[in-house]
Parts: C-alpha cells; sequence; structure tokens
C-alpha cells in the first residue's frame, strides 16, 4: 500500500503524530541525540515548529473559505440548547415583569374605586377646585394608611401657582444654590421642591399644608446622596424653564392662566422620564405611566360655567387612565418575541381573547368574531405601519390616537356605531362586502368594487343611479393593480376592510404613500396636470350628469395643485405630495364626488 492511499485512512491527529515521529526519529540519526536533556530539548522544538505550521495553515484555510467563521456562541439556531436557555430567560423576564405590572394594577383598582366613594360623596354631581384640592388631601391620608411605604410615587409633578409664586420657587432655588456654593459644596445637591420640602405620604399632614401639595412629590435630585452632576442637570433645565417663560412673556401678553397650564405641562413632560415608579430595588420602566389623582387630573377636564367639574368627567379620565396601563400589560402578554412589537397574528389574538369581556359587544354573535379581529387589526395597522412591515411597536400603539378609541369602546356598557371598533361597524362592513359579492365567492373583483357605495351604513340613495359609485373607476383600477396579485387581480375581506378604511376616512390621510402610488401611473415620481386630470374627468362627469353646476375641469385642477406646497406650479414630486397636510383632501377631490361637492358647499354648511 502506498503513502498517500494508508495517509488517507488515517485522522489528522494520527497522521500528524506519525509524520512527527518518523521525523524525530530521522533527526535523532542525523543529530546522534545520545543524552536525555538534549533528546527532550529537540523533541519541543519539533513539536512547537509542527504546531506553529498546523496553525499557519488552519489560518490560511479559513481565510480562503467561502462563508465566514462564526464562533458557536452566536450560532443560535444551530445550538437547540443554547435557544431553548434564551427562550426561557425571555419567558421568566417577562413573568416576572407581569407579576410586576398586575400588582400595580391591582392597587389602581383599589385607588380607583375609593377615588369614586370621594368624588361621589354628599351626592354631588360636580366639584369646584377647592373642594378637589381637600379631596386630593383625603386620598392622600387614605393611600398613606392602606399602603403605607408600598404605593409608588405618581408619574409626574404637576401642581397649580401663580407667576408669583413660581418665581418664588425660581429665587428660593436659586438662593440655596448660592448658599450651598458658599458653604463649600458638598455631595447632596439642593432642594426641589415647589413650595416646601416634599410631605411623604407616610408622613400626617400639618395644618399649614396646603391640601394641593399632597399630590406633589420630590423631585429626583431631592433624595439625599444624589450626585451634584444631576444637581447641575436641573439647574440648567429651570434655567431653560425661566428663559421660556420670559421669552413668553415679551412674546404675547399671554393671561397668567396660560401661562400657568403652559409651565405646568412643560415640567410635567420633564419628569414623565424621572419619576416611573420602583417596586422594590427593582427599576419599573413602562410606556404608560400609571396614573394618580392630582391638580392635572383635574385640569384636563372641561368645566362649566362656575368653574367646576363633573365628578363623571373626572371618573371616566381616570378609568381610561387606567384602562390604558391595562392594555399595556396585556399587549405584553402576546409579544412572544419579546420585542415590543406585534404581529398582524398577534394582534388578532390579542382582540380574539379580549373581546368577549368587553361589555360592548356582548351581543356579538360568535361567527363574527373573526371578522371583528380582522377589522380591528386591520385599523390599528392603517395607522401604525404605513410601511406594510407586518409589526407595530406597542409604545407607538399606546400613545397613538387610534388607542384612545379602542380604549373608550372597552370603558362602554353599549355599543356605539360612532366607533370604529365597536360591533356594529363589523357588521356594515360584512354587509357591503357580501353586498358586493354578487358571485359568491368570497372575493371581489374590479367589476364588484367599481358599484361600492359610500357610508358605514351604506348609503345607497346618494343621489347617483343604483349602481354607480362616487369613486372613480381609475382610481378602483390602480388600486388592484397596486394592491393585489395581478393572477387573480381580486381581493379578500382583509383587503376590502383596507380600501374602506383608505375612503371612508379621506380627507384624512395616515398613509401619503399609498394614495401616491396609485396616483402615479407612470413610475416618474411626480404629478403633472395630465396625470390629476386622467383622475378627475370622470368625477366631473357624474356631477354634471347629476345636473350640478360645477367649475370646469382646468379650474378645479389649477385649484388642487395649490393644496400641495411645491417647488414648481404645476409639478408636484413624492416628498412635497407625502409631507403636504392636504394630501388627504387633494385625494379626495379628484377621486370622490361626494367629497367635491361637500367640499365645494362647505360654506353653505
Amino acid at each position: 500500500m502506498s503513502l498517500a492511499s494508508s495517509s488517507s485512512s488515517f485522522p489528522p491527529i494520527a497522521l500528524a503524530t506519525q509524520r512527527l515521529r518518523t521525523f524525530a526519529a530521522q533527526e535523532e540519526q542525523a543529530h546522534e541525540l545520545t543524552t536525555s536533556t538534549a533528546l527532550e530539548e529537540w523533541a519541543t522544538q519539533c513539536f512547537e515548529a509542527e504546531t506553529e505550521r498546523i496553525n499557519r495553515e488552519l489560518v490560511q484555510r479559513r481565510e480562503q473559505a467561502s462563508a465566514t467563521f462564526l464562533p458557536a456562541l452566536y450560532m443560535r439556531g444551530r445550538d437547540p440548547a443554547a435557544d431553548e436557555t434564551t427562550r426561557l430567560l425571555h419567558s421568566t423576564c417577562k413573568a416576572f415583569e407581569l407579576d410586576m405590572r398586575f400588582k400595580e394594577i391591582e392597587k389602581l383598582d383599589e385607588m380607583h374605586a375609593h377615588l369614586w366613594t370621594l368624588l361621589s360623596a354628599g351626592d354631588r354631581t360636580s366639584i369646584s377646585m377647592e373642594a378637589y384640592e381637600q379631596l386630593l388631601h383625603d386620598f392622600n391620608e387614605w393611600a398613606a394608611e392602606h399602603y403605607e411605604a408600598q404605593l409608588p410615587p405618581p408619574p409626574s409633578t404637576v401642581w397649580d401657582v401663580s407667576e408669583d409664586e413660581d418665581e418664588c420657587i425660581l429665587s428660593r432655588r436659586e438662593g440655596k444654590k448660592d448658599n450651598h456654593e458658599r458653604s463649600g459644596g458638598g455631595n447632596s445637591s439642593p432642594s426641589m421642591s415647589p413650595l416646601q420640602p416634599p410631605v411623604s405620604l407616610a408622613q400626617p399632614l400639618s395644618a399649614s399644608t396646603p391640601p394641593v401639595l399632597t399630590a406633589t412629590i420630590a423631585a429626583p435630585n431631592d433624595a439625599p446622596g444624589s450626585s451634584g452632576t444631576q444637581g447641575a442637570s436641573w439647574d440648567a433645565v429651570l434655567q431653560h424653564v425661566k428663559r421660556y417663560r420670559d421669552q413668553q412673556r415679551s412674546d404675547t401678553p399671554a393671561s397668567a392662566r396660560s401661562l400657568m397650564r403652559s409651565h405646568a405641562h412643560f415640567e410635567h413632560l420633564l419628569r414623565l422620564a424621572e419619576d416611573q415608579p420602583a417596586l422594590g430595588n427593582v427599576l419599573y420602566l413602562c410606556s404608560v405611566p400609571p396614573p394618580r389623582p392630582d391638580v392635572q387630573l383635574f385640569l384636563s377636564c372641561p368645566r362649566n360655567a362656575e368653574r367646576a367639574v363633573e365628578i363623571a368627567a373626572i371618573y371616566q379620565t381616570f378609568a381610561k387612565q387606567v384602562s390604558l396601563v391595562k392594555c399595556e400589560a396585556e399587549l405584553i402578554m402576546w409579544d412572544s418575541n419579546n420585542d415590543g412589537r406585534l404581529s398582524e397574528d398577534e394582534v388578532e389574538n390579542y382582540v380574539r381573547d379580549l373581546a368577549p369581556r368587553i361589555a360592548a359587544l356582548q351581543a356579538m354573535g360568535k361567527d363574527m368574531l373573526p371578522f371583528y379581529c380582522c377589522t380591528v387589526s386591520r385599523r390599528l395597522f392603517w395607522d401604525l405601519d404605513p410601511g406594510n412591515r407586518g409589526v407595530l411597536r406597542i409604545h407607538s400603539l399606546l400613545h397613538s390616537g387610534v388607542m384612545d378609541e379602542w380604549v373608550s369602546l372597552q370603558l362602554m356598557t353599549e355599543d356605539d356605531p360612532q366607533n370604529w371598533f365597536g360591533a356594529l361597524v363589523t357588521q356594515q362592513l360584512y354587509n357591503k362586502f357580501v353586498l358586493l359579492d354578487t358571485r359568491n365567492t368570497g372575493t371581489l373583483n374590479v367589476e364588484n368594487l367599481r358599484g361600492y357605495k359610500k357610508g358605514l351604513p351604506t348609503v345607497l340613495d346618494d343621489g347617483l343611479p343604483p349602481d354607480v359609485s362616487p369613486l372613480c373607476s381609475l382610481f378602483i383600477d390602480r388600486y388592484f393593480e397596486t394592491n393585489t396579485l395581478m393572477t387573480r387581480s381580486e381581493m379578500d375581506y382583509r383587503k376590502f376592510v383596507d380600501f374602506v378604511i383608505a375612503v371612508e376616512l379621506l380627507p384624512q390621510c395616515s398613509r401619503p404613500y399609498f394614495f401616491w402610488n396609485i396616483l402615479d401611473m407612470e413610475g416618474t415620481g411626480v404629478l403633472t396636470p395630465m396625470i390629476v386630470n386622467q383622475f378627475f374627468r370622470e368625477t366631473h362627469a357624474k356631477l354634471v350628469a347629476a345636473g350640478l353646476d360645477v367649475p370646469s375641469r382646468e379650474t378645479v385642477v389649477q385649484e388642487v395643485f395649490d393644496l400641495i406646497e411645491k417647488a414648481e406650479s404645476l409639478l408636484i414630486t413624492r416628498d412635497e405630495f407625502v409631507r403636504s397636510p392636504q394630501a388627504g383632501l387633494f385625494v379626495a377631490l379628484l377621486i370622490d364626488c361626494l367629497s367635491f361637492w361637500t367640499y365645494e358647499n362647505r360654506e353653505q354648511r
């Protein structure tokens, strides 16, 4: 057997060992190594030389390999044990976080119930500012007795002071800073209390303490041992606030009340990030800070002629804030990847789990639940996922306007036809889809959608013939070209919901790119009068056929172009269209004859 064939059957380590021994025997005979010391020294040198050669060849082979070398630590997909460990770690962290959040929600429910007890005391229906201050005093005494040191601080510090008191706060702060510098400095930063040192919930209030101050807390650098750097940062913040107030006085003669509100709102935002509640030794970060009854709650409600606020308004406002905290915890439960984002399936699962517990949806049948979940999901994604990435951020969802409508439904006892998330709206959408599906295939084609009538519920007597849609046919054709598969050119219920949201919410436009793709017929990235005239031609013809006095198409096209701020007079680029707040009105006037006539007669209406 040859050396080449015999070497191929040996493993690399055995082959290297054999070569080393052969080479050592040859060198031993050549150098006539007779002593054991010389033989050991020479063997060590040969071993190091062979090891260096092997490492050099290994590095060269790695450099020549087509695939990049990845350590096993980063190959999670190929290491089931590491992947399972990471999954268990994420699950444990989520369980720990949800446990903290639900403990906070239990306290919020108790606070919510006690707030109503205090508000409805004496069978009153409204409450003045003075009575509300006393209510805050009683509420904080109850909280100190009920929770002792377990109640986290309120999420923000907002107080109601006059301009004179405001200046007194700043001068006191600056005076304490000067005294601090004259005394030689120190590690602790000066106090930031609005009117006096903060009062703990567990300490009884003195007779001279105003009740409104019980709603305030210490700023982050009030605590002993705060760093001087943090105190300096708050000094810079206060200087910025003072310059802001001086500028407001010099620019506009604003009233003291409006100035006070802007100042309170400004400092409310400053403290949102630093007043996060801490449970034990764990910092509890949340997108929606847990609400607390304070002066800001009173100021956020509308007042009547006697400058009082209805207790129902205060109760509903606080209830909506509590519901938003609950929504955050429930959304986190359905975040399977623990990345702060939800896919469309996860949102539908969240809605499917929550819908049976919403009082306003109790009359909805079980057969409508899948359509309801789809309708809610598409409405949320329409506003929060304009790029069609398929995910939405929980933080963005909680701070969106559409979330306010969703939370409002959860507090209702009966369905609201004006609320998009109501069961009645889903039923109307489903009826509209079935009405258009004349082939009974479960999908709609171009011919079906050309009979679309606007309105929820559908308005059949809109002044047009029964088989004529207020939307122009070119818009519908372009919608199918840009939003459905060309092989079938049909849409299912999910795509139909997107279409209804797009046309029914006009002139509101949260997805300008959606309409731009439809309008840009030539794909050049610009809109010219010729393209705009093609969309408006049919709209103009429908209005003329109805016997209405309509301006000429040239005049309308010129006026529509004036809605968009642009660099050239008769040329609109994509960026100019997307940035314009009038993009929705621009589209509505071109594709919808009812929207055009409503806008044309807006002064008479």
